[in-house]
């Protein structure tokens, strides 16, 4: 599609004091909002509600959210009176569209009038009397998650400040959809393990085999928001054995859909999914999903467990399929009465193991005491001598933070970490492996801790040379224990990377205006109480605008990343450096007075203008002007050194620029 088709997203639209101060208010507004909620679905209510009300958008703002493995849209959300947001998800194309669009090149899209919308008609827009409408992806680290949209009922023209608007909103969406889904899975890794816990401790003490089965059934259809649930036994003495909740099965079409699952895990080992779609292309007519386990016993089939869900509700999922799979084995282990005893404790430690790492989880500590607390319940519960958990980082994919439970005493650092980075040298293994034991050392389980498809950590458990190697059941339940350790770790980082970057600029990776004060108050507090000297420098780039009109922004914000690079390798580690606005920095100099400080400053001026700067447009000489204040008795606060060094900035900008000016200089020879 040609760029001309896309409604000019650079143009500036309306300009002026007033376009200024509505685009500072909302952008204000946005900052101060809470984009939290108790669901996904929340969430997304929320970030619809924000663009329609701050952009705002007369007609609305809706959200849809994109599966990139299925590569469809799954949900919708939006702020339309009486639109079913179920049925926008349905109509919306997957093919073709603004939607499809923009999640394929993650850029905006703006139409001026639903008349020339380059997309052709669109009956959603017709039915809800859509004129207008801009697009916009919202993208997490690279990749999209869904796009925000804003509607209105006229024509309307989408300025520059309406379109970064809806990028900033974006960015703050991505992140807090994210949060979102964390939290979700979170929730259903705690319901899952509350499920099973259930159904654990409802057996102790069941005599009959039916109330047991019972049991397992009652405890699906409370924890899986299933319509129906069907127990079949198929093989030996109890053959035919039917327990069902809440009650038998009769419509025509769940009978079909039933016989339809049960056909397709006749040779399976482990749950599966049989989606609406599918199942109604099979039976010929609409029906919900099911989701069915296999009662796998002495290498046969002898029963299935399955679940159904009605037309209106969303399908089950591959976690439901993992739970009814859990579910399932523990239907077997009751029907083995001979070893009941036996599975039942094991089942428990294990979902003891599961809650104490929730528990670690949702406590409010650092991620190395929660990785330390996680290690320890680990290490008790399989058993192993120790357990060491190496976070991984994301850019080199290189261990970067280790922590170990257990019997950590004696431990060799080193020899740890040559382990650790040896396997992901030798590869991190998919799946959870069992590694025989060597003449110097015993038996190990190598576990990696994968989240969304991406290796979050690796969990290495060790025993003694001579202790016995880790069996199957120890590998699966490693397995269930690493699949939750890598959602609370994910989560954790999570947490790390949205705090840093409340407090960053996201440009320039340096401190944002708001950390920068934050920072810079105490600095300025303990100068004044204990009579130290502290000077600030304020410098900016000279001829900036010129740089943005010749070589257009993208080159100016490479020229910006570069000055605060070099910025940041100048200035010693005790100072504050930060991004005051625009092409604007200020740095806070501790136990700096007013001749250091402008000696400071000259070096700062050099470090930039000396080199040219390597941008794609070509190398560019680059300088600044810098203005150094020192702090005074007359100050009341860090606003005031701020105005002082600003002043004398302004000083350096009439003087020439390319230049330093201190404050006693600028009042002197203004």
């Amino acid at each position: 599609m040609e760029r001309a088709v896309i409604e000019q997203l650079g143009s500036r639209g309306r300009t002026g004091s007033q376009d200024f101060a509505r685009q500072y208010e909302r952008m204000a507004r946005l900052a101060e909002l809470d984009l939290h909620g108790d669901s996904l679905e929340e969430v997304l209510q929320r970030i619809a509600e924000v663009a329609a009300e701050l952009l705002p958008a007369d007609r609305g703002a809706s959200v849809l959210l994109w599966d990139a493995r299925r590569e469809a849209f799954t949900l919708a959300v939006s702020t339309i009176a009486g639109q079913d947001t179920r049925d926008v998800v349905a109509r919306v194309r997957s093919e073709g569209g603004a939607s499809r669009f923009v999640v394929e090149h993650l850029d905006q899209v703006a139409v001026h009038d639903i008349d020339h919308d380059p997309f052709g008609a669109n009956r959603l827009n017709e039915d809800f009397g859509v004129g207008a409408y801009a697009a916009t992806p919202i993208v997490l680290e690279g990749r999209p998650v869904g796009v925000l949209y804003a509607l209105e009922p006229e024509p309307r023209h989408w300025s520059r400040d309406d379109l970064a608007f809806l990028r900033t909103l974006a960015e703050r969406a991505a992140a807090a959809i994210e949060r979102a889904r964390l939290a979700q899975e979170a929730a259903y890794q705690r319901e899952r393990a509350e499920v099973l816990a259930f159904v654990a401790n409802s057996l102790i003490g069941v005599a009959s085999l039916e109330e047991t089965l019972q049991t397992i059934v009652d405890a699906i259809l409370a924890g899986m928001a299933a319509d129906a649930v069907e127990l079949r036994l198929l093989d030996g003495q109890r053959s035919g054995l039917v327990i069902v909740g809440p009650e038998p099965i009769r419509d025509p079409r769940q009978v079909e859909l039933l016989a339809a699952a049960r056909a397709r895990a006749m040779d399976a080992r482990f749950g599966l999914v049989l989606p609406g779609e599918e199942a109604a292309a099979e039976i010929g007519a609409p029906v919900g999903s099911a989701v069915i386990a296999p009662l796998w016993s002495r290498g046969k089939t002898i029963g299935f467990l399955a679940a159904l869900r009605g037309l209106d509700v969303e399908d089950f999922d591959g976690d439901d399929a993992a739970l009814m799979s859990a579910l399932a084995n523990q239907a077997v282990v009751s029907i083995e009465n001979a070893r009941l005893f036996e599975e039942t404790e094991e089942a428990l430690m294990e979902l003891s193991a599961v809650y104490e790492i929730v528990q670690a989880q949702n406590r409010e500590v650092g991620l190395e005491q929660m990785l330390k607390a996680i290690a320890e319940v680990v290490a008790s519960a399989l058993p192993a001598l120790r357990v060491s958990i190496g976070v991984l980082d994301d850019e080199d994919f290189e261990i970067r933070h280790v922590v170990t439970g257990g019997q950590s005493r004696g431990i060799d650092p080193s020899r740890l970490m040559e382990l650790l980075d040896g396997i992901v040298e030798g590869g991190i293994p998919p799946t959870t492996v069992p590694v025989p034991a060597t003449e110097d050392d015993g038996p190990r389980l190598v576990v990696p801790l994968v989240h969304r498809s991406r290796n979050v950590a690796l969990l290495v458990a060790e025993r003694e040379p001579e202790a016995p190697p880790f069996g199957a059941h120890e590998t699966e339940m490693a397995s269930v224990m690493g699949a939750q350790v890598a959602v609370a770790i994910a989560n954790s980082l999570l947490i790390e990377e949205t705090h840093r970057l409340a407090l960053t600029d996201a440009l320039t990776g340096i401190n944002n205006r708001r950390h920068l004060f934050e920072l810079g108050v105490r600095s300025f507090a303990a100068a004044k109480r204990y009579g130290r000297p502290l000077s600030a420098v304020m410098f900016d780039i000279d001829h900036f605008k010129q740089i943005n009109d010749t070589y257009g922004h993208a080159v100016g914000d490479e020229v910006l990343v570069e000055v605060a690079e070099r910025a940041r390798r100048t200035v010693r580690d005790v100072d504050v450096l930060g991004r005051y606005g625009g092409e604007e920095f200020v740095a806070l100099l501790p136990e700096t007075d007013l001749e250091r400080g402008t000696t400071a400053a000259e070096r700062l001026r050099r470090a930039i203008g000396d080199t040219p700067i390597e941008t794609s447009a070509g190398p560019l000489e680059v300088t600044v002007s810098a203005g150094v204040a020192q702090v005074a008795p007359d100050m009341d606060d860090l606003a005031d050194l701020i105005d002082c060094a600003d002043q004398a900035l302004y000083a350096a900008k009439h003087g020439g620029r390319n230049q330093v000016r201190a404050f006693a200089e600028a009042i002197a020879r203004p």
